[in-house]
């Protein structure tokens, strides 16, 4: 048997059925998603003898990626035209976009070099210091224990040990921001807890200092969890372990669809803002 990775895009936020990517028992998923668009084109998924495939992270619901990472064991060479009918058989919000033939102890989690989230989020700028969130943002990178920024509690303090390489924080437009987060690996909601505890930082709820207690598990609670549906897991770097394969027009016309989509999602949002200033103008009158 051969083993394939595939790059998985999908947008977590237009089917509130999908209970996250993972597999469960009693709930659609990105997951149970991708084996029945394999399953209907005469492939049962198996990785290292078992039923199913290995993924490079868990995102919860509302969660999207741009490259998640799949991969599993087939008998016969992958071809463009199988990945094709694979796609038509996927949901609109999600596609596979390119593979790769890999070695056969090729995991793609535990062979990721480093994983990057993107959060977006919106903060009135003159209620917002960028200096205080970058003071913050510097005692977060590195190597430190973000039990405090995980979800679950029940594990050994190793456990949460995690390396941030990075944090970058962008102002896109008037209070619309972008963080980056690069990492070794991340606990579940870690980067939503982070970007609450950072907005909080700039908002002057919290500060510097709190940032420094909760990294030695000496606050009195942990940071809430962000809006899941404005995380994207954007890259799984793999460096030259995989030589992907894309499908490049292959999937144009889900491209297409995409762009029509973010461009109907614009004016939707130029006419709101419309009514906003608008209205917010006639009470002041």
């Amino acid at each position: 048997m051969k083993r394939y990775a595939f790059r998985v895009a999908y947008i977590g936020w237009m089917d509130n059925k999908i209970a996250g990517f993972q597999e469960q028992t009693d709930q659609e998923t990105v997951y149970s998603v991708l084996m029945r668009a394999f399953l209907e084109n005469g492939y049962e998924p198996q990785f290292s003898g078992k039923r199913g495939f290995a993924f490079a992270g868990r995102t919860d619901r509302g969660v999207s990626a741009i490259e998640q990472t799949i991969s599993c064991d087939f008998f016969e060479e992958i071809e463009d035209r199988f990945l094709v009918a694979v796609n038509k058989s996927l949901p609109e919000w999600c596609r596979i976009w390119a593979y790769s033939a890999v070695s056969e102890d090729f995991h793609p989690r535990f062979d990721a070099l480093y994983r990057q989230y993107v959060y977006y989020s919106y903060v009135e700028p003159d209620t917002f210091d960028v200096r205080e969130v970058h003071k913050s943002m510097s005692l977060l990178v590195g190597r430190h224990n973000f039990y405090m920024f995980s979800k679950r509690s029940d594990n050994p303090m190793e456990h949460y040990q995690r390396h941030l390489y990075y944090i970058g924080l962008e102002q896109l437009s008037f209070g619309l921001y972008r963080w980056t987060f690069r990492g070794n690996a991340f606990l579940r909601q870690q980067v939503r807890r982070m970007v609450s505890h950072l907005v909080q930082v700039g908002k002057k709820e919290s500060d510097f200092r709190q940032t420094y207690n909760l990294l030695m598990q000496q606050a009195s609670q942990k940071p809430a969890s962000a809006d899941p549906h404005f995380l994207v897991l954007e890259h799984v770097h793999y460096g030259n372990k995989v030589k992907w394969i894309y499908l490049g027009r292959k999937i144009k016309k889900w491209l297409i669809r995409l762009r029509k989509m973010y461009i109907e999602t614009l004016l939707k949002a130029y006419l709101c803002k419309h009514f906003d200033e608008d209205l917010n103008e006639s009470i002041i009158k």
